[in-house]
């Protein structure tokens, strides 16, 4: 097997679900999943993971939370990005993220860049 495909499908087993929607944000696709209903909790995964990280989450919490998972770009199925992987580039994409899902509050949930990513956002200023 191509490493380069065997990569992509590894890469992609870590993401969201193969039927997840895609949004544009500032010129990268991303894949989301939206589960549950109540306040939205948007989680921010680490590099090298995806959006599966959160699933036994999103699973436990679906009654009382509405659970957002995003593949950064280049992880799990979101596409590459032009830019370099950091979280000031993350935070710019979470704004971006939200307002390609109108979601105005939110309680954002993140591990390694997807926590500095939340710390970095322009939601806090």
């Amino acid at each position: 097997m191509d490493m380069n495909l065997a990569d992509t499908r590894l890469r992609a087993e870590t993401g969201v679900p193969v039927n997840a929607p895609s949004i544009i944000v500032d010129g990268v696709r991303l894949a989301v999943a939206r589960e549950g209903h109540g306040p939205a909790v948007l989680c921010l995964h680490a590099t090298g993971h995806g959006g599966r990280d959160f699933e036994r989450f999103a699973a436990l919490t679906h009654n009382n939370f509405e659970v957002v998972r995003l593949d950064w770009p280049g992880q799990g199925r979101s596409d590459d990005d032009m830019h370099p992987a950091s979280a000031l580039r993350y935070g710019d994409l979470i704004e971006g993220v939200l307002d390609a899902l109108d979601l105005d509050r939110v309680i954002l949930l993140g591990c390694s860049i997807g926590g500095a990513a939340a710390a970095h956002c322009r939601l806090w200023i």
